[in-house]
Order: C-alpha cells, then sequence, then structure tokens
C-alpha cells in the first residue's frame, strides 16, 4: 500500500514497473500496489520535496508487525505522517520507530488509550526515548497516576544518559501533584541549570520559590536575572511587596495589566496599592473585584492575613 501527497503518484509508479490495483483519493491518494521495487521509488524520490510525501507499507512489514486492534491504514498513515515531519526524507516504509509516530498522533487527537498503546509498541524501535518517555509520563500524569509517571521518567536519570531539562521539569509537575515540593523545587532548579536561557524553566522555579514561601531566596534568584521576562518582573513586585518597598513593587505589579491572563493574588496587590499609594478607589474596588472572582474566598483571607492587608 502507498499514501501519498502528490496527486501524479499513480504515474511515477508506473513509470518503475508497478501496477496499481486500487485507488482511494481523499485529502491525499492511497494505492494498492503490486511489484513495487522499493529502492526505485526511494530513487525516484531521492531529491526531499515539501510538496512530495509518501508512506509505503509493504505486505510483509504488515505481516511483521501487525497485531489485533491495528489496521494497514493505520500503519500507512503512520508511514507518511513520519515522511512528512522528517525533514531529510521523502519517502517512508513503515518500521518499529513509526510506532512513535502512531502514538503522536493519537495524542494529537487525544486519544490517549490508542497513543499509550503505540508508545509502548514503539520502545524497543524508537530513535527518541527521551521524548517518548515524556509523552508517556504525560498521559499517566493525565490519567491521575503520578507514581507511574515519575517511574518512566525517572528511568531516563541514569548516568549513562545526558541529562534532558523537560525530564527534570516534568519530574518537578509530578513533585507538586505528590506535594513533595523540595523535590519539585530541586527538579526546577535542575531543568533552569541545564537550561538557563529557557523562560518556562525559570518562570516555573520562581513561581515554586514564591509558592513555597522562599522569599529570600527568591530575591537572590530575581536578582541575578539580567532581561527578566513580564512574568519574572511581576514576580519582582511581589518580593518587593513582601519587603513593603511598596514603591518600588507597584513599578513591577502594573506590567499584569497588559496580560490576558492575570492571578488574583497580584491583582489583590494592586487593589491595595491603588487603595493605599494611588488614592485611587475606583481602580482599586475594579481590581479588587477581579482579583475576588479568580480567587476562592478562603484564599483571598489567607493572602490578606499572610501580608497584614486590610481591603
Amino acid at each position: 500500500m502507498v499514501l501519498s501527497s502528490k496527486s501524479e503518484i499513480k504515474k511515477d509508479l508506473e513509470k518503475i514497473g508497478a501496477k496499481i490495483l486500487e485507488r482511494l483519493e481523499g485529502g491525499n491518494i492511497v494505492l494498492l500496489v503490486k511489484n513495487l521495487d522499493l529502492n526505485k521509488i526511494k530513487t525516484l524520490y531521492k531529491k526531499n520535496s515539501e510538496n512530495t510525501k509518501v508512506g509505503i507499507l509493504p505486505w510483509k512489514i504488515w505481516k511483521e508487525f501487525k497485531n489485533k486492534s491495528s489496521t494497514p491504514l493505520i500503519f500507512l498513515i503512520g508511514a507518511f505522517e513520519h515522511a512528512r515531519r522528517a525533514n531529510h526524507i521523502s519517502t517512508k516504509v513503515f518500521d518499529g520507530f513509526t510506532y512513535h509516530i502512531i502514538g503522536d498522533l493519537f495524542f494529537e487527537w487525544k486519544d490517549l488509550g490508542k497513543a499509550l498503546k503505540y508508545y509502548l509498541l514503539a520502545k524497543n524501535h524508537t530513535e527518541q526515548p527521551i521524548e517518548l518517555a515524556l509523552s508517556e509520563s504525560a498521559i499517566y500524569y493525565t490519567f491521575g497516576d503520578f507514581d507511574k509517571a515519575e517511574t518512566i521518567l525517572r528511568k531516563q536519570l541514569c548516568g549513562c544518559k545526558k541529562e534532558d531539562p523537560l525530564i527534570h521539569y516534568n519530574l518537578a509537575l509530578i513533585y507538586l501533584k505528590k506535594e513533595k515540593n523540595e523535590d519539585a523545587k530541586y527538579h526546577f532548579y535542575k531543568a533552569h541549570l541545564l537550561d538557563p536561557e529557557n523562560n518556562i524553566f525559570r518562570e516555573a522555579l520562581i513561581k515554586c520559590l514564591w509558592d513555597l514561601g522562599e522569599y529570600e531566596e527568591l530575591g537572590e534568584f530575581l536578582n541575578l536575572l539580567k532581561n527578566p521576562s513580564v512574568k519574572e518582573k511581576i514576580y519582582m513586585g511581589k518580593y518587593y511587596f513582601y519587603k513593603k518597598e511598596y514603591k518600588k513593587a507597584f513599578q513591577y505589579l502594573k506590567d499584569i495589566l497588559t496580560l490576558k491572563e492575570r492571578d488574583g493574588e497580584t491583582l489583590l496587590f494592586l487593589a491595595w496599592l491603588y487603595l493605599y499609594f494611588n488614592k485611587d478607589k475606583e481602580v482599586s474596588h475594579i481590581l479588587l473585584k477581579e482579583a475576588q472572582e479568580i480567587l476562592s474566598t478562603e484564599k483571598l483571607e489567607k493572602i490578606k492575613r499572610e501580608f497584614g492587608l486590610e481591603i
């Protein structure tokens, strides 16, 4: 079977001696082919073309890899998608690595059960073990099986492998769910140290330090930043609010008004600052109302108590 993005694929195959038994047309072309010489078709499309991608499933390959719940069509789609996603090839014959690609497809289609099935099939064949572990772990994380998700990722931390920051970042997220806060902090630090320019890792570490009440440690870290992002500036504002340096706090906290996604805590701090320092009750009331819509009553009162806010 052949799946191609090229409408003239039938003519190309006939030129190299293949016999077309059946043709199905949709967004792409599916052909049932006899007497296909794989070497000839690979040579035909040796030069990669963005407009030509071909997936191939020979009968003998199907017999080797087939299982009860798979179909030739999904294998063929996997091979085609494998070719489409690879920059250096135009044709792809299904192989074990293609299981990984099929798993990714089902993951993108939000069919996590089938995605997991193909990820498990791909374990002995994948050329991207880190990516496979991250995807497999993400599924167990979504299912709420944090122990399984942790086990999968920790296997990638053996001394024989180069450490990947995403492994540490995802482990930190798992440990937060398991309320192992010190472990979470450690792995956020590791992710950041392995990729210090990554804003996501840096901002996650900063949020973790703030949420854990590690304010002095947070302040030391923030002082090291050379080009802080908007979110990092907001945490600078929170830190200065904690230090009761309200002029500096306002300078940074007001940046949240430029963001679509706002956190209730920052809005509450700003509402307090507008009320007592900017003397603008109207703006304070608007910000307080928005904070109340985001925060639960319990959380709101907790923040007020911790920072001694009367508002």
